[in-house]
This record gives C-alpha cells, sequence and structure tokens, in this order.
C-alpha cells in the first residue's frame, strides 16, 4: 500500500487542545505577571497561551541569609510559576535545559523555594537532583533547596 492510499491523520476540526508557546520575557511580563518589578539582574521565559501567559520560570540573582539573619553573597534563584495547568513533561524539560545552561556557564550553585502548599514541589526537586538547604533562609518561611551545577 503506497503513502496515498492512507487517509490523511490531520485534523482540522480543532479537536486538539491548543498547546503554550514559550518566549524570553520581558520586563513587561514581569510586571504584568507578577505585578510588580523584576529584580535587578535576572532572565526568564514566559509560556502564552490564547494571548496570556500562564507560565513564567526565572533565573535571578538575590543576596541571600542565613538562618540567623547574616546577609549572604548574591546567589542564583530559580523559579517556576503556571496558572494554568502546564504539561509536566514540557515543565521538566525547560528546568532541565535551563540548568544545563546555567552549569555551562560556570555557575556553581542554583537555589530554589519549594511552595508547602504544592507538596509534589519537594518530589520534583528531587527529581531535578536539588536537596534541601537547612542555612538558608526564605524571607516567605518555605524550604529553601540547592543543587550543584559545576566545580
Amino acid at each position: 500500500m503506497t503513502a496515498e492510499a492512507w487517509p490523511s491523520c490531520a485534523r482540522t476540526d480543532g479537536w486538539l487542545p491548543e498547546r503554550p508557546r514559550g518566549r524570553w520575557a520581558t520586563a513587561d511580563d514581569h510586571r504584568r505577571y507578577f505585578g510588580r518589578e523584576p529584580p535587578q539582574m535576572w532572565n526568564g521565559v514566559v509560556a502564552e497561551l490564547n494571548g496570556g501567559i500562564v507560565g513564567f520560570g526565572t533565573i535571578c540573582w538575590h543576596p541571600a541569609f542565613d538562618i540567623d539573619g547574616k546577609p549572604l553573597p548574591y546567589r542564583c534563584w530559580v523559579a517556576g510559576d503556571t496558572r494554568k495547568h502546564l504539561s509536566p513533561f514540557m515543565v521538566h524539560r525547560v528546568a532541565i535545559r535551563a540548568l544545563a545552561r546555567l552549569a555551562a556557564l560556570g555557575e556553581p550553585i542554583v537555589y530554589e523555594f519549594s511552595d508547602p502548599r504544592m507538596p509534589q514541589a519537594d518530589r520534583w526537586l528531587r527529581r531535578l537532583g536539588f536537596e534541601i538547604e537547612l542555612n538558608v533562609a526564605s524571607p516567605a518561611g518555605w524550604p529553601v533547596w540547592s543543587k550543584k551545577l559545576s566545580r
């Protein structure tokens, strides 16, 4: 049977859901999504769907504080936030690529908060190779995780 003999599998009636599209984030995106100015040093990606931002991944460099409140040097923080369910596979692939890029650029370690309202967050961070960080405090009191990227 030739390829022409097979009926087309392409559907044009719109039965497949629209997929989010990714692009680099702008400062305006950050203000619109989070309602505040972006950090001084940052980069990010957004997931857009039907003209709106449904997910935001950010890499930024902020000072950190130890558990006694003593300032520590600037550290690389990563964060992800979604306003709509996104494919966990897509989110995981984006995270792996971002971490690989930071490692290639020589970033030694990266930090992340885990939201206690999302019990799966801890499991996901462990799967990405993060470990709980007991010596760094978070402003919201949320657990802080770290991942060594390069030596």
